[in-house]
């Protein structure tokens, strides 16, 4: 309960809000974010569906290069879930 020499919150905005709106460009509920990641995980899934089929049809095991398109946009997008996570302190 504010004092009288306080003035009132006019704005109602807690930090995790003002926090909120210094990445506003994702929204709260990041559907930029949400789409990227949706995008990621499809093309990784095909990748790896592909390399699969490969290694069976082939008899032979192909060394993994799909991580090559898994692991340096999937840590780039962890950053960025991480970094605009307004839940956390």
């Amino acid at each position: 309960m504010p004092t009288p020499d306080q003035p009132l919150s006019t704005t109602g905005t807690s930090p995790h809000q003002d926090r909120a709106a210094t990445v506003a460009w994702l929204g709260p509920d990041r559907p930029l974010l949400r789409f990227l990641t949706a995008a990621w995980l499809i093309v990784n899934m095909v990748s790896v569906v592909v390399w699969a089929v490969l290694c069976i049809t082939g008899l032979h095991w192909e060394t993994p290069w799909w991580l090559w398109s898994f692991a340096p946009p999937g840590a780039v997008l962890a950053a960025l879930w991480w970094i605009t996570d307004t839940r956390r302190t």
